[in-house]
C-alpha cells in the first residue's frame, strides 16, 4: 500500500491502474493495425497515435474509477461474468465522454473505424486481464506486503479483523501475542525472517510491554514500525476517536492551522466559488422557478449552524421541504421523508440544494471542503455523547467533505460516530492535495446520487 494525496492506496489497485493503462494503449494500437490492414492491406500504424491515445487511456481509467473498478469493493461484489458487464459500462461511458470531447476538439479525433474496433478489443483485453489478475493476485508476492500485528488486546483483534475485510488491501497479516521477556529479540527476528515480514504494527497497549531493545533492533534491520492507530487510518480513511489520548490531540492535530495552508485553501475557495456561481447560475434560476411553482413558501431556506470554533452562523439552502416541516422542533431527515417536496427529492439526491452555500463560502463562514456544519441543537447533543467531538470545529465547515464522500447520509448516533471518525481523519491529515481528491470524489457522488436523503 502506498500513500498518495494522504490516502492509503493499495498496491493491487495501483498495479491494476498502470497495467491497464498499458493495455488500453496496446488495444488502440491493435485497433489501428487492424483498421489499416482491413482497409488497405497495409499494416502501417496510425500516425501521431500517442498523444491522442493518452486521452483515450485517461478517459477509460476515469470511467473505471467512477464505477469502483479500482477498489476492493469492486472485487467483493463482482466475479467472473459480472466483470464483463462493469468493464463494458466503463468503456461505453468513456466513449460518450470522448464523443463530446471530439466534438469540441476535432483535431484529437482518432477515426470512427479505429474507435469501433477499439471498443471491442479493449473490452476483451480488460476483461481477460481482470480474470487473470484475480487468479494471479494471491500468488504475486510483490503485491502482498507481509505484516505482523503485535498485541492481544481488543484493538489488535479489531485491527486484524478490519484488514481481513479488505481482500485487496495488499497486506498479508499475521497476529502475534506479546513475547516473553526472555530473549524476545532473537526469537521474534527469526519469526519475521521466516515469514518474510516487511511491516510491524504495534498497538498502544502493547507498546509499553515491549522492550525498547527489541524495537530498536527491528528498526536497525530495516523493518517498518507503525502504531496501530496510524495503520488503521491508513487502510480505512478514518481515525478511531475511542483510542485517542489527550497528548495525541494536542501535538498531532495542527496541520489545519498552518497559515500558508489556510491562505491557499481560502484562495481556492474564492476561485472555485466564483466559477461555481457563474457556471451554475442558469441552473439556480431554474431551480428557483421550479420551487416556486411546485410548493408554497420561499425559495431559500435559512438555518443556524455551528461553524469554526463553534461560532454560529446562518446557512443558506434551497428549500426542499414543506414550510411546516419543523413545527414540532428540530428533526433530522429520514428515509423517504414525507416532508420533502417533489422537487426537493431530486435536489437532495443531486446535492443541488446546497448551491446557495457558495455565498456562505464567499463570506468566509464556510470552506469548499470540510466537515458538514451541524445545527447547534445536535452539536450540543453529540458533544455529550461522543468523546472529542469538539475537534470537529477545529476547521471551517465545508460544502462537501471526507465523511460525505466516504459514508452515506445518516440520522442516528452510530452513523454520526462513524462520520466523525472520517472527519477526524480529514482534520489530522489535512492538506490541499486531500481537498482536491475530495472534490474529485464529490463529483462521483453527485453523478451517482449516493448517500442522499
Amino acid at each position: 500500500m502506498f500513500h498518495i494525496l494522504r490516502i492509503g492506496v493499495s498496491t493491487p489497485s495501483l498495479f491494476l491502474f498502470f497495467s491497464e493503462s498499458v493495455l488500453i494503449y496496446l488495444s488502440l494500437i491493435v485497433a489501428a493495425f487492424l483498421r489499416n490492414f482491413i482497409a488497405t492491406g497495409d499494416a502501417m500504424m496510425f500516425e501521431h497515435l500517442l498523444p491522442k491515445a493518452l486521452i483515450v487511456v485517461f478517459t477509460i481509467n476515469i470511467s473505471l474509477y467512477y464505477l469502483d473498478g479500482y477498489s476492493g469493493y469492486f472485487y467483493a461484489r463482482h466475479r467472473e461474468l459480472l466483470f464483463f458487464w462493469v468493464i463494458l459500462q466503463a468503456v461505453a461511458l468513456s466513449y460518450i465522454v470522448l464523443s463530446i470531447f471530439y466534438y469540441i476538439f476535432p483535431n484529437f479525433y482518432i477515426g470512427r473505424g479505429i474507435l469501433f474496433i477499439h471498443f471491442w478489443v479493449v473490452t476483451v483485453f480488460l476483461y481477460a486481464w481482470r480474470i487473470i489478475f484475480n487468479w494471479l493476485f494471491p500468488k504475486i508476492e510483490v503485491l502482498n506486503r507481509r505484516a505482523v500485528i503485535i498485541g492481544d488486546d481488543v484493538f489488535a483483534q479489531n485491527l486484524h479483523a478490519e484488514i481481513l475485510k479488505h481482500d485487496y488491501s495488499g497486506f498479508s497479516v499475521f497476529p502475534m501475542k506479546v513475547p516473553p521477556q526472555e530473549n524476545p529479540v532473537e526469537d521474534m527476528i527469526a519469526f519475521f525472517q521466516e515469514k518474510s515480514i516487511h511491516l510491524i504494527i504495534v498497538t498502544k497497549d502493547t507498546l509499553d510491554k515491549l522492550p525498547l531493545e527489541f524495537l530498536w533492533q527491528c528498526h536497525l534491520r530495516g523493518y517498518q514500525i507503525l502504531d496501530g492507530l496510524s495503520f488503521y487510518a491508513w487502510i480505512t480513511g478514518k481515525v478511531l476517536y475511542e483510542e485517542l489520548k489527550p497528548n495525541q490531540i494536542l501535538f498531532v492535530y495542527a496541520p489545519a492551522n498552518l497559515y500558508i495552508t489556510r491562505f491557499v485553501k481560502r484562495c481556492m475557495d474564492i476561485v472555485f466559488c466564483f466559477l461555481g456561481v457563474l457556471i451554475t447560475l442558469p441552473v439556480q434560476i431554474m431551480i428557483g422557478i421550479l420551487i416556486k411553482l411546485t410548493s408554497k413558501g420561499p425559495i431559500f431556506y435559512t438555518q443556524e449552524r455551528t461553524g469554526l470554533y463553534e461560532k454560529p452562523f446562518i446557512i443558506y439552502k434551497y428549500r426542499t421541504m414543506s414550510i411546516d416541516a419543523e413545527k414540532t422542533g428540530p428533526q433530522q431527515a429520514q428515509d423517504k421523508d414525507p416532508r420533502v417536496t417533489f422537487v426537493g427529492k431530486y435536489l437532495r439526491k443531486t446535492r443541488l440544494d446546497e448551491l446557495p452555500q457558495l455565498f456562505n463560502i464567499l463570506r468566509g463562514q464556510m470552506s469548499l471542503i470540510g466537515p458538514r456544519p451541524e445545527r447547534p441543537h445536535f452539536t450540543n447533543m453529540y458533544k455529550e455523547k461522543i468523546p472529542y467531538y469538539f475537534l470537529r470545529h477545529a476547521v471551517k465547515p465545508g460544502l462537501t467533505g471526507w465523511a460525505q464522500v466516504k459514508h452515506e447520509y445518516t440520522n442516528d448516533l452510530e452513523g454520526t460516530c462513524e462520520k466523525f471518525r472520517h472527519d477526524l481523519y480529514y482534520i489530522k491529515y489535512f492538506s490541499i492535495s486531500l481537498d482536491i481528491l475530495i472534490l474529485i470524489k464529490t463529483i462521483k457522488v453527485i453523478l451517482t446520487g449516493a448517500g442522499a436523503k
